[in-house]
C-alpha cells in the first residue's frame, strides 16, 4: 500500500513525500489527502482488474471493491486462508503433515493417509516432508494434534525412564 501512496503522491503532487510520524497538523491533513487519493487509485485498479477478468463472481467483486475502498486489501491473504479452511471443513477434509526420516514410496504414503483418515473420520489431504533428524518412524501433525512415532522421541522417552529409575535407586 505504501507503494500506491508514493505513486499517488508522485503522480498528482510531484513534490509530495511520505509524511513522518511526528508531522504537524498541515502535514497530517496532506497525508490524509494522499491516503484518500491512494484509496481511489487502488479502487480504480481493482475495478480495471475486475473488468478485464470477467470470470470473478459478483460476490467476490463486491468484496474486493469494498476492501479497496476501505484500504483493507492487505486482509486478502487472511480472508483466503479462512475461506479455504471453511471449504475444507464443509467438505469434511482435514490437512495433515507427515514427517519421515526418508522419502516414502507412494503406496506407504497412501496407507498412512488411509490410517489417518480412519483416526480422524475425515478425508485427509496429506503433505509429506523429510527430516533425517527423527532417525526413523514418522510424525503426523493434524491441526494441533501430533502423533509422534519417531525413533528420536522413543529414545528420549527411554532415556528419561532410565534417568528416573537411576534416581530412585
Amino acid at each position: 500500500m505504501r507503494a500506491i501512496h508514493q505513486r499517488v503522491a508522485e503522480e498528482e503532487e510531484p513534490g509530495l513525500r511520505p509524511v513522518p510520524i511526528t508531522a504537524s497538523a498541515g502535514d497530517r491533513a496532506r497525508d490524509l489527502e494522499v491516503r484518500r487519493r491512494a484509496r481511489r487509485l487502488c479502487t480504480r485498479m481493482v475495478q480495471d482488474l475486475l473488468a478485464r477478468s470477467g470470470t470473478v463472481s459478483p460476490v467476490v467483486s463486491k468484496l474486493l471493491l469494498l476492501l479497496a475502498e476501505r484500504d483493507r486489501l492487505v486482509l486478502l491473504p487472511a480472508i483466503d486462508t479462512a475461506y479455504q479452511a471453511r471449504l475444507m471443513d464443509n467438505a469434511n477434509v482435514v490437512r495433515a503433515e507427515l514427517t519421515t526420516a526418508v522419502a516414502l514410496p507412494e503406496d506407504r504414503v497412501a496407507a498412512l493417509r488411509d490410517g489417518l483418515a480412519t483416526v480422524t473420520g475425515r478425508q485427509v489431504q496429506l503433505e509429506t516432508r523429510v527430516n533425517p533428524s527423527i532417525i526413523g518412524g514418522a510424525v503426523a501433525l493434524i491441526g494441533s494434534t501430533v502423533y509422534d512415532g519417531s525413533i528420536t522421541t522413543q529414545l528420549q522417552r527411554i532415556k528419561e525412564r532410565l534417568a528416573g529409575e537411576s534416581q530412585t535407586q
